[in-house]
């Protein structure tokens, strides 16, 4: 895996106010013990540049952490960071219709590790609904199974009639 040439894009933001001590948090500089908290597993997809886990792994975490450093200081990604490959996983066997397929983008492995550091130091100020599964570090499936099989036992011992809704096509 070698550096990219290509140019970097400038994001563009909507005016809004920011907060500074977050941007603080989130711009301090990167540190090898972050990357390697945050280091994919090898069984990682890869994205559009058909890089591995095992090929990022042998650059060493300290040029890692100076290469995403550059990045935070310039505020700027190179473009191949941008860029994703999009899988269309099939829900069910013999999926035909569009609905019968789940749309994945992958994206260049190296951004991902990027996008979890960052993803990390914001969580501490970004406020979710308890409720919230999606997009989230937790098992959301074993946390809504628990909550349902918990009603439902609750259900029988105090109420005579239940009724519930479980729905799942929109899930994924």
């Amino acid at each position: 895996m070698s550096l990219p040439r290509d140019g970097c894009r400038v994001p563009q933001f909507t005016d809004c106010p920011i907060d500074t001590s977050i941007d603080s948090k989130l711009m301090s500089p990167i540190s090898t013990d972050e990357i390697g908290k945050c280091f994919p597993r090898n069984g990682s997809s890869p994205g559009p540049d058909l890089s591995s886990v095992g090929e990022l792994r042998r650059i060493s975490k300290f040029e890692l952490a100076k290469i995403y450093n550059i990045f935070l200081l310039c505020r700027r990604v190179p473009d191949r960071f941008c860029c994703a490959r999009t899988v269309f996983l099939p829900k069910k066997r013999d999926a035909v219709d569009p609905g019968d397929f789940r749309p994945i983008s992958l994206t260049p492995i190296p951004a991902r590790l990027f996008s979890k550091i960052l993803a990390r130091r914001l969580a501490p100020s970004v406020h979710l609904d308890p409720d919230q599964r999606g997009f989230i570090e937790s098992d959301g499936i074993a946390q809504n199974t628990f909550l349902l099989d918990y009603v439902l036992r609750h259900s029988r011992e105090k109420v005579k009639r239940t009724c519930g809704f479980f729905g799942s096509k929109k899930s994924f």
